[in-house]
């Protein structure tokens, strides 16, 4: 059986994680429509109140209040949800120059990893600048290069999308530059973390392919938080390789989730992630899959097109057999199940938090937990004890969790010195029961 650090790796320090104890059930929403003028990010108990909220300058038409009506609107929902403001998107612009004199040579301009290269010979810096503005412009990077005579402007096609670039040229005379740098998503959920970092689910007002990427980027640098984004685009129901879905699964983010649906404007991923964030993971633990989430009407796609998606990780809402709308497809972009990475979240969390207990109470009582057997053992009862609690919740199999620390006299000088104790544990993920196969026999004798 495949044990939790198998699956997820898990390396745990008494600094870690970033989020509070009861971030684990909160989610963000982030959107362009709100008004907030003092701060960047609030908190309500319902959507009726995002929209009374003068500061939030809400509409009933808005993504804010229509995702928080289908998050908050579920059969189980959360207490609360935090509303953040996603701020200007700007879109980046690069300069670059060439000095006067130039020599011959190659002039490389390095956008996105790809090289645009001018072998110049007797040129002037103008004549370089204009052929180097003809190949990027001729090229397929999402830039627009801007010709100023002896040095040019390389603007994102689309704000908030930013782009990388670096120059080469003989006896450096490119320079490059950075006059405007990028604002989107990303940069506003550093500014929005700064402010309140004490969530753990996010769900962002756009569907396109390249926010959603910059938005998990962040994520996958923030852990233990879990992005979860919704899709239109229609290669996802294909055999493409480079929709949002494919990308991200190549990137194997273990906190990303998206979900196709093939209206934009209805907040299906938001409804499914308020009917399960609302499932308490210190009192028990749920599937993401076979869910039907109120106000939202299933797609209807082929057989085929929910193979795709589904090889791709990419979660859908269509209707079962017996015709009643369900989530399937409920895992992140690693191909970890949702309820397996909430699971390490909280084993994270809650364990980080347990250790750092154990020291401070000891701290308190002006004592310490000693660098002896002893101390080495209360190490591992924690440890011990927060894996049953995980057990008899639900998250891992019982009786099956070990842990392993070793004695004082097995342990290198160098970590006595530094005061580091090392040790491990292995739990096995409890799972759920998603298919089934049932084979009997029928006869027509009693007997």
């Amino acid at each position: 059986m495949a044990s939790i650090l198998d699956v997820i790796n898990l390396n745990i320090g008494i600094e870690s994680p970033v989020i509070a104890t009861e971030a684990l059930g909160k989610v963000l929403i982030v959107g362009s429509n709100l008004a907030f003028a003092a701060v960047l990010v609030k908190e309500y108990s319902s959507a009726a109140e995002l929209l009374a909220d003068d500061d939030a300058g809400l509409t009933s038409t808005d993504y804010e209040y229509l995702a928080a009506a289908r998050l908050m609107g579920q059969a189980f929902r959360p207490a609360t949800f935090l509303a953040g403001k996603l701020g200007t998107m700007t879109a980046q612009v690069d300069n670059v120059a060439c000095g006067a004199t130039p020599g011959d040579g190659h002039y490389i301009v390095t956008i996105n990893g790809t090289a645009f290269d001018y072998n110049a010979s007797s040129k002037t810096a103008g004549e370089i600048i204009a052929a180097l503005v003809g190949l990027i412009n001729a090229g397929s990077e999402p830039v627009t290069a801007a010709d100023k005579t002896e040095d040019m402007d390389l603007t994102a096609d689309v704000a908030g999308i930013p782009f990388t670039c670096s120059v080469t040229s003989p006896g450096s005379k490119l320079t490059l530059t950075h006059p405007t740098a990028n604002a989107g998503y990303f940069e506003s959920l550093d500014a929005i973390l700064a402010e309140n970092p004490d969530w753990w689910g996010l769900c962002i007002e756009s569907r396109a392919s390249g926010n959603i990427k910059e938005a998990a980027r962040w994520i996958d640098g923030n852990r233990p938080r879990v992005g979860f984004f919704q899709s239109s685009e229609a290669a996802i129901l294909t055999s493409a390789s480079t929709d949002v879905a494919s990308v991200l699964k190549g990137l194997a983010y273990v906190g990303c989730h998206t979900r196709y649906f093939s209206d934009d404007d209805v907040p299906a991923v938001e409804a499914m992630v308020g009917l399960k964030v609302a499932c308490d993971p210190d009192e028990s633990s749920t599937t993401w899959d076979h869910a039907t989430l109120a106000g939202v009407t299933p797609d209807e796609l082929t057989t085929a097109e929910q193979g795709y998606a589904l090889g791709k990780y990419a979660g859908i809402y269509v209707e079962d057999p017996d015709g009643i709308g369900a989530t399937f497809g409920g895992k992140v972009a690693a191909g970890h199940y949702i309820d397996s990475v909430v699971s390490r979240d909280w084993l994270e969390v809650r364990l980080a938090e347990d250790v750092r207990g154990l020291f401070r109470r000891a701290s308190n009582r002006n004592s310490k937990v000693p660098y002896d057997d002893e101390g080495i053992g209360k190490v591992a009862g924690v440890v011990r004890s927060r894996l049953t609690r995980g057990e008899e919740i639900g998250h891992f199999m019982k009786h099956e969790s070990t842990v392993t620390f070793p004695r004082r006299a097995d342990v290198d000088q160098a970590d006595v010195d530094a005061r580091t104790l090392t040790g491990s544990f292995s739990a096995v993920l409890e799972g759920a029961i998603h298919t089934t196969t049932i084979t009997g026999t029928l006869t027509t004798s009693l007997g």
